[in-house]
């Protein structure tokens, strides 16, 4: 470790950082029915919300990706947390004092642009602050905030917002912003070093490497898979099974919860599969596919259906980790940590943002039959990315 005496701190403060971020997006997929219910948005406003906040976030990676290279990674960190936590206070005044769904999603792409400051910059601090050897153990373990934090997410909103909506972004706000206050005014480890971005040509020297060429059409299938999951499934339950908007907090907070298990197994998974973080991610697409099958059929009780939502959510951000973490920290000799997780990011959340606003607008031409589309559409990316990374394998052997 770089920075013994005080490294704990340092994760800490950027586990917290993140776990912010998730709690200040996932917020939404548990008071979505209450939106829709309230008459608020509709399942393709939903969508919408989703799918711009995607690909804003995603536009945010492309201008700001090499921030956390060129300037002190931990104000930009700091920034970008704070940003979400103000645009969730916003949104929740916003529901209180002149609804309107036109103003709560311009908040909630301004949430979206916040959060696209963060990930890069908290890679950049990890690999100033720990060894090239503990970096790749330490990011995986900060991944697993994308499950705490869709959990905490959870729990406080449909805590928070039972009664009012309006209070499932303010809660999470006002933590979201407590998170950035502490990593900007506590942060005690290096925040400047070797190797950045300005020295290396920036973004268009990141699209140059063979290597991230390679990763760019897989990590856009899993984009496609992953968040999709979570941000639906509530509805889907609630539409499949005619399950109480009370019930639905208990089945959609097992998504979340069993992520964290399988991204605190993350490093088993990477030794078994010989430190290889492609194969890891073929054998999570393989397992989509076989997954996506009963769900594209149906004909099942709703405890069956979880279980296969469950088990898709994990897989899901299982190759996460693999294509937003432990691939930029293996190009770390790059000097441009920060850079390629932004790309990376890019492409994943382009993904999602651009089906997520097309099974938005199937889900509510169809009704149910939109469901079995996207979890047909889940198959089909996942057979993709599945015989991308094979090929991608064998260009880089050769």
């Amino acid at each position: 470790m770089k920075t013994k005496k005080w490294g704990w701190l340092c994760f800490a403060l950027c586990y917290f950082g993140y776990m912010g971020v998730y709690i200040s997006r996932n917020n939404l997929s548990i008071i979505s029915p209450q939106l829709k219910e309230a008459g608020l948005a509709t399942a393709a406003q939903l969508g919408l919300l989703t799918g711009l906040f995607s690909l804003g976030y995603a536009a945010g990676k492309l201008l700001c990706g090499p921030l956390g290279d060129r300037f002190n990674p931990k104000n930009i960190a700091a920034l970008g947390v704070a940003v979400a936590g103000l645009s969730n206070l916003l949104i929740a005044l916003c529901l209180w004092f002149f609804p309107c769904f036109p103003a709560v999603l311009a908040l909630w792409i301004i949430n979206s642009l916040g959060q696209s400051l963060v990930w890069g910059p908290l890679l950049r601090l990890i690999s100033l602050n720990f060894s090239g050897g503990r970096a790749p153990f330490v990011t995986s373990m900060l991944v697993t905030t994308t499950a705490t934090g869709g959990v905490a997410g959870i729990l406080i909103a449909s805590g928070a917002g039972r009664q009012d909506p309006a209070l499932g972004f303010l809660a999470p706000g006002l933590i979201t912003l407590l998170a950035a206050l502490l990593l900007f005014c506590f942060f005690p480890g290096k925040t400047t070093g070797a190797g950045r971005a300005g020295k290396s040509g920036g973004m268009a020297a990141v699209f140059r490497q063979p290597e991230v060429r390679r990763m760019l059409l897989p990590a856009f299938a899993q984009g496609v898979i992953k968040d999709n999951v979570l941000n639906w499934a509530s509805l889907y339950l609630a539409a499949r099974f005619l399950m109480d908007l009370a019930q639905l907090p208990f089945f959609i907070l097992l998504i979340p919860a069993v992520s964290f298990l399988g991204r605190m197994c993350y490093p088993l998974f990477y030794r078994l599969c010989g430190q290889d973080q492609a194969r890891v991610s073929q054998l999570c697409f393989a397992g989509c596919l076989l997954l996506s099958a009963p769900l594209i059929l149906g004909g099942f009780s709703r405890v069956p259906a979880v279980v296969l939502l469950v088990l898709l959510s994990t897989l899901g951000n299982v190759m996460n980790t693999s294509f937003l973490s432990i691939f930029p920290m293996s190009m770390e000799h790059t000097g441009q940590v920060s850079a390629i997780a932004s790309v990376m990011d890019v492409v994943t959340y382009s993904g999602l943002g651009l089906s997520s606003a097309v099974f938005g607008a199937l889900i509510d031409a169809f009704g149910l039959w939109g469901y079995q589309i996207m979890f047909a559409a889940f198959a089909l990316f996942a057979l993709l990315g599945l015989l991308l990374l094979q090929r991608a394998k064998r260009r880089s052997a050769g």
